[in-house]
């Protein structure tokens, strides 16, 4: 028997080329606004409210030796 093959959405095959989160939210919001809000279980506009708000404290920070 042949194995099925899934659809793949775009966003989602980019992974490998991209990183698994490196642009993800950003292409997620533009492509496919309704799976970005099951992804996220927020909508798109509040996840980058949200993000504003914590960038500062999860920003890596530079370090010199």
């Amino acid at each position: 028997k042949k194995k099925k093959r899934r659809k793949v959405r775009k966003w989602m095959g980019r992974r490998l080329t991209h990183g698994g989160s490196n642009n993800l939210f950003k292409e997620l919001a533009l492509e496919d606004p309704t799976a970005c809000r099951k992804v996220l279980r927020l909508t798109c506009e509040k996840f980058e409210e949200l993000l504003k708000k914590v960038h500062s404290l999860i920003q890596k920070k530079k370090r010199t030796i």
